[in-house]
């Protein structure tokens, strides 16, 4: 299995290997468009439907898409080149922890998407094409996001071509996950910039060395209820914490976050309304008895529900927990990296690690 939209990036919330959802497709950049401005003209003004085909807009774009603005100013005749794209994750880079001066317990997901968003002058080996000049020349690129989706994807380029070792390798640099994120969204039309907030809700961890292969488990939480969190590795469902999730880099070195998923949490006003139309659902159910019987009924049984499921799952890791407890240390040691409630390495697809006999990489 290969990260990095080899073979084995995760498209969504899941264990185990899938298609990576990658902003440079072919329809993507179909539906890209392209308007051409010099520094004397006035500021372009973009229009929502400006180049864009809406005739179909997919499922994956509905939920996960977004719309980003790049702006490319040439620094020799100050021509400026605006794409406008749309985009269903982004890609964050990540400072290499050799030579690198990055105080990990400090960097936070935050960070790294302002270094994102920080405007990048283009020069040297990196100059930008100038259409006007007709050759390269050095730039200022700079990248907006106009439209923030409802469930935002982050991708860590965890992976780096090693020219030395002539292959990819990964980078171990470890982050001070935070649940919450903050996604500045600018607005063309008055030149502003709000922040829209998200919850972080789920995470893909990569477990292995290298691009080469390793194996993938998720770390996911309930809507309506953020302390409780669960691991999905393979065929295997643990309870657990976010603090767990944030510890396990440190508990199993080569166990690294991938992709980060979060929903985009409503504003003021989108609350204060929603709360209004809840009122208002209350009231009309209140003016029926048997309304008012059928909602608390669902209620309570939402709640012996959820209540039974913990219990379960409890339970299931005390028998799990006895029944290794009368194996060897071997063996002991193999269901400990099946996942457990610790995280790690699962002895499916991936086995008990790089160097273990008869071990295969999907």
């Amino acid at each position: 299995m290969t990260p990095d939209g080899q073979n084995g990036g995760v498209g969504g919330v899941g264990a185990g290997s899938g298609q990576h959802l990658s902003t440079s497709s072919a329809k993507q950049k179909q539906n890209s468009d392209c308007v051409m401005r010099t520094a004397s003209d006035e500021r372009p003004e973009l229009d929502d439907d400006e180049g864009v085909d809406k005739s179909f807009v997919s499922l994956v774009q509905k939920v996960f898409g977004g719309k980003l603005q790049t702006t490319y100013e040439c620094s020799n005749c100050n021509h400026i080149s605006l794409h406008k794209e749309h985009f269903t994750d982004i890609h964050l880079a990540l400072p290499n922890r050799k030579g690198s001066s990055v105080d990990e317990t400090k960097l936070t997901m935050q960070d790294l998407l302002a270094t994102y968003l920080t405007p990048e002058t283009l020069k040297d080996d990196n100059q930008y094409h100038c259409d006007h000049c007709g050759n390269l020349q050095d730039a200022l690129k700079t990248m907006k996001v106009l439209e923030g989706p409802e469930y935002l994807i982050t991708t860590l380029m965890r992976f780096h071509y090693d020219r030395a070792q002539n292959r990819k390798s990964k980078v171990f640099t470890d982050i001070n996950y935070e649940l919450d994120l903050r996604l500045p969204v600018h607005n063309p039309k008055d030149n502003t910039d709000r922040e829209e907030k998200y919850s972080l809700y789920a995470v893909v961890v990569h477990s292995g060395y290298s691009s080469d292969g390793g194996h993938y488990y998720t770390y996911a939480r309930e809507p309506d209820r953020p302390d409780q969190w669960y691991i999905f590795n393979d065929s295997r469902v643990s309870l657990t914490n976010f603090q767990n999730f944030k510890n396990v880099s440190k508990t199993f070195p080569r166990d690294t976050a991938y992709l980060l998923f979060y929903h985009r949490e409503p504003d003021q006003s989108d609350q204060e309304t929603g709360d209004a139309a809840e009122g208002v659902e209350a009231n009309v159910i209140g003016n029926s008895s048997s309304g008012r019987h059928h909602g608390l009924a669902r209620s309570d049984l939402k709640m012996i529900v959820e209540a039974d499921n913990v219990k379960f799952m409890r339970e299931k890791e005390r028998s799990a927990s006895s029944s290794s407890s009368s194996t060897t240390t071997m063996s002991t040691n193999f269901n400990h990296r099946r996942g457990g409630g610790s995280g790690g390495s699962s002895g499916g697809c991936g086995g008990g690690g790089f160097n273990t006999p008869g071990r295969f990489i999907c």
